[in-house]
């Protein structure tokens, strides 16, 4: 009769002790998912600081070429003869809203 109960305890033992690492495991992985960094957004897929540079580049193809020419080191005429070149290998299919080409071929070069 003491065996039987001294076996009882110790199984009643290793299971406490095994719940009780389970219980620490979790509360890790609950800590790890709460601390977790957050995602950063890459300036390329800013959209509001993009939307400022294509206005900007828009301005600066209309109005002041000797300032576009300073920003993109070319003139309009040489930059849309560029664009026309390399046009299909920047058109993108996608869900989202691409960059379109004029926009992406105006970051490279700037």
């Amino acid at each position: 009769m003491d065996l039987l109960k001294i076996g009882v305890i110790t199984l009643f033992m290793m299971l406490w002790g095994q719940l009780l690492i389970l219980r620490s495991r979790i509360i890790q992985t609950k800590r790890s998912i709460i601390n977790r960094p957050m995602k950063m957004v890459c300036p390329m897929n800013r959209r509001q600081h993009i939307d400022l540079n294509l206005n900007l580049f828009r301005k600066l193809v209309i109005t002041d070429h000797e300032e576009f020419f300073r920003y993109t080191r070319m003139w309009p005429e040489q930059f849309e003869f560029l664009l026309n070149l390399v046009y299909p290998y920047l058109e993108k299919h996608s869900i989202r809203k691409p960059l379109s080409p004029k926009v992406c071929l105006g970051l490279t070069l700037s």
